[in-house]
């Protein structure tokens, strides 16, 4: 969605080999393998999560199925939430679905969190402006 700066889609790239690496030894351990091999190789990003709802919202047309994976990023990791990338990527997601509500729920959830965590205003910048920008175009 161009979401992303150049360094968060390399950033992105090394993830998906990542993720192509984990099916792999998951497919030739199963499940307790996978778990060692997590372990030993570091905590997932969000991006696991934002390329996975991404192919199946592009290759196999499932809207649904995407914003419930990154629902199950939200939930399973609450820092992804101060992740203005991730979350933008989201944002983008329920805005072609139309889904004004939870568009805006989710961005004023992310600027919370992010005044939580205590970041800079530069920080969250992109998220305003994503919620601003909506606002004055659909407000109600």
């Amino acid at each position: 969605t161009g979401v992303g700066t150049a360094g968060e889609d390399d950033a992105a790239k090394k993830t998906m080999v990542k993720n192509k690496r984990n099916r792999k030894v998951q497919k030739e351990r199963g499940e307790r393998g996978l778990k060692d091999h997590l372990g030993t190789t570091g905590v997932m990003t969000w991006h696991v999560y934002a390329s996975h709802a991404h192919m199946e919202l592009r290759t196999n047309g499932l809207p649904d199925v995407a914003a419930r994976v990154f629902e199950l990023g939200l939930s399973k990791h609450r820092s992804f939430l101060s992740s203005p990338p991730y979350v933008l990527s989201y944002a983008h997601l329920l805005l072609e679905r139309g889904d004004e509500d939870n568009l805006r729920a989710l961005l004023e959830r992310a600027i919370s969190a992010c005044e939580e965590a205590g970041l800079s205003k530069d920080h969250q910048r992109s998220l305003w402006d994503m919620l601003l920008e909506f606002e004055c175009h659909n407000s109600k």
